[in-house]
C-alpha cells in the first residue's frame, strides 16, 4: 500500500493527474456505458430534450444543451447518485438508466478508495477526506459526447471537485498541463481506463 500512496502522491504533486488500472470496474460495463451514451447523444434533439432538468432544482440533472456550441461542448447529461429524485433518464436506449446507475455505483466505490489514498498522500489519517465529503448525494456524473467529427470538448479548466474520475472513449483529446508555463501533454489513457 505504501508504494501505491507514494506513486499517487508523486503523480499528484507533479501533474495533478494519475491513471488507475486494475480498478475492478468491469470492462463490459464501461463498454456498455460508452455505447448507451453514444446512442443517446446520436438521438434526435427532440428525444433528448424530453430528459431536460426539472425546473427549480439545485442541480440541472438530465440533458442540457448550450445555445452556443462553438464555445465548449454543446450538450451534456448530468446524473446524481442512483436513487436521486432529481435524475432524469432517457427512454432510449432502454438500458441507459441501468447501465449508467451501475457505472455511477462503481465509480463511487473507486472514489471512496481514492479518498482514503489521497488522505494518506496528504499525511492525514485515511478517513479525513471521507469524513469531509460524507454526503455522497452531491456526487455527480457528467456524460459528454465526444466524436471525431465535432472535436468540441471542454476548454482548458480546473475541476472544482476534490478529484474527478474520467472515462474516455476512443476519441483522443484529454490533455494534462504539468504547469501553467508548459504545453499540454496528450493523455495516453484513451482505451486504457
Amino acid at each position: 500500500m505504501r508504494k501505491i500512496v507514494d506513486t499517487i502522491s508523486k503523480a499528484c504533486c507533479e501533474y495533478g493527474f494519475f491513471q488507475i488500472v486494475n480498478h475492478g470496474v468491469p470492462l463490459d460495463l464501461t463498454s456498455q456505458a460508452l455505447k448507451v451514451s453514444k446512442s443517446f447523444f446520436e438521438s434526435p434533439t427532440e428525444a433528448k430534450l424530453k430528459c431536460s432538468p426539472l425546473p427549480n432544482v439545485p442541480v440541472p440533472a438530465g440533458y442540457n444543451k448550450k445555445p452556443n456550441p462553438s464555445y465548449e461542448f454543446s450538450e451534456f447529461l448530468i446524473m446524481l447518485p442512483p436513487g436521486s429524485d432529481f435524475n432524469i433518464f432517457p427512454d432510449n436506449p432502454p438500458q441507459f438508466r441501468e447501465v449508467m446507475e451501475e457505472l455511477f455505483s462503481q465509480f463511487m466505490k473507486i472514489g471512496m478508495v481514492v479518498e482514503r489514498i489521497l488522505s494518506e498522500c496528504l499525511g492525514l489519517p485515511s478517513c479525513v477526506l471521507e469524513e469531509l465529503n460524507n454526503d455522497r448525494s452531491w456526487d455527480f456524473l457528467i456524460d459528454l459526447p465526444a466524436t471525431e467529427k465535432e472535436r468540441i470538448g471542454s476548454n482548458p479548466h480546473k475541476d472544482f471537485s476534490c478529484f474527478t474520475i474520467v472515462l474516455q472513449n476512443e476519441v483522443a483529446g484529454l490533455e494534462v498541463q504539468k504547469d501553467p508555463n508548459s504545453p499540454t501533454t496528450r493523455c495516453p489513457c484513451s482505451q486504457h481506463w
